[in-house]
């Protein structure tokens, strides 16, 4: 006998929630204002089974992670899920999955003891769908079988990024499920009472990248991107060319960096996008120029020491320096000052051999400290063993806060 959905209870979740259509404390009118951080969720009910779809973050931006959660329950009928499919927003890509539910009949079963479902979540590239799979070895609800029972509750998360070119709008999102000798899909598309919508970025950006000059093969450089404002949130993709370098590195206080080896010579033009989140726009890098050679046997090696304090206090400038020799030869190429892998200043020519800056930490605490040489014609590169400086807070005045400094110092070069 076919079961339809037999009654609908709606449940809504927002700070200072107003009657439906209206606007509550913390949402929005679309095209302005200041997105609800709040979470919204919609209770359902059919037959013996309760399910609420929670999202964390109802008006995201392009570039945002969204979760969405869903729980189920079923009481005093056992009741076996088959399949759940959730549908979420239009342009929300799927990063995870995971279900956390009782297979077979709870008894000889446990948690995920067969598996959290069967094979694997994936998104239909048209309709974004994501579909969950418990039938395992058939359609029955022996002890032995493997299907979700709702009567020990089930928690499925679902995982998204809003992508980073979503047009603005509002969104809908659902979900349906099957469940054994039910013979109707229970379906709800939408969940109407769920106010979602994608939001216009307010906040523009700009991001510049940092290479090397010359590079050789086989050697690691470190590519960098800064992006302003500094407190902008989301993540760099480098690029040679069209090709993308590695994976998004996150953007932390502006800095983004990875080190990169070559394996092709020539001239790679490296670029940096970052894709912004929390209402930062995205931005693009222009070219910067990494000329790529092979090294010969008549190449000569190069050694880099740097010289740098142990301790250190905040707001008050202390110098670096690095020495850079390569057995008499002229030293083509440039030096670069890192702090955690994150560049200290600009790029620096080599001159004479012996590079500093005057830097400010700033912040307190264990800084690794590193520089690289590029090398370059006949000459190949070569980087510093890390060393560890201590930088203590700027001590408190009386009568005053102290002083923090600045994120700066003045670079300069000795003999360059």
């Amino acid at each position: 006998m076919a079961r339809s959905v037999m009654r609908r209870t709606v449940s809504k979740l927002l700070v200072g929630a107003m009657a439906v259509g209206a606007l509550g404390v913390g949402q929005i009118a679309f095209g302005g204002g200041v997105a609800s951080a709040d979470p919204v969720s919609q209770t359902v009910t059919t037959d013996n089974i309760t399910a609420t779809k929670a999202i964390d973050k109802p008006n995201a931006f392009p570039g945002d992670t969204v979760v969405s959660t869903v729980t189920l329950q079923a009481k005093g009928v056992d009741r076996y899920m088959q399949t759940f499919t959730d549908l979420p927003p239009a342009n929300y890509v799927l990063q995870s999955v995971n279900a956390n539910v009782w297979r077979g009949d709870g008894v000889s079963g446990g948690p995920n003891k067969s598996g959290q479902f069967d094979g694997s979540a994936t998104q239909d590239p048209v309709s974004g769908a994501v579909r969950l799979d418990w039938k395992g070895s058939g359609n029955c609800v022996a002890a032995w079988c493997r299907l979700s029972l709702l009567n020990k509750g089930a928690t499925l998360t679902f995982t998204y990024k809003v992508a980073a070119n979503a047009q603005p709008g509002p969104r809908t999102a659902g979900m349906e499920f099957d469940v054994y000798s039910f013979q109707t899909t229970q379906r709800w598309n939408p969940l109407s009472q769920l106010s979602l919508s994608v939001q216009q970025p307010s906040t523009a950006t700009t991001t510049a990248v940092t290479v090397p000059p010359s590079a050789k093969t086989g050697d690691a450089v470190q590519l960098s991107a800064t992006v302003s404002p500094a407190n902008a949130t989301g993540s760099v993709q480098f690029r040679d060319g069209a090709k993308n370098i590695g994976a998004a590195i996150p953007v932390v206080n502006g800095v983004a960096s990875m080190p990169h080896t070559f394996d092709t010579n020539g001239t790679h033009a490296i670029t940096a996008a970052f894709s912004g989140s929390n209402g930062f726009t995205n931005s693009n890098s222009p070219g910067a120029i990494v000329d790529v050679s092979t090294s010969t046997s008549d190449d000569v090696d190069s050694t880099t020491i740097m010289t740098a304090p142990q301790t250190a206090t905040v707001g008050t400038s202390v110098r670096l320096s690095a020495q850079i020799s390569a057995n008499g030869a002229q030293l083509p190429g440039t030096v670069q000052f890192y702090d955690a892998g994150n560049p200290i200043g600009p790029r620096i020519p080599v001159g004479n051999g012996v590079v500093a800056i005057d830097y400010v930490f700033p912040a307190s605490g264990p800084h690794q400290i590193s520089v690289a040489y590029t090398g370059g014609q006949g000459v190949n590169s070569s980087a510093s063993m890390p060393q560890t400086v201590q930088v203590a807070d700027a001590p408190t005045q009386p009568g005053g806060t102290g002083s923090l400094g600045s994120l700066g110092g003045v670079f300069g070069s000795l003999g360059g």
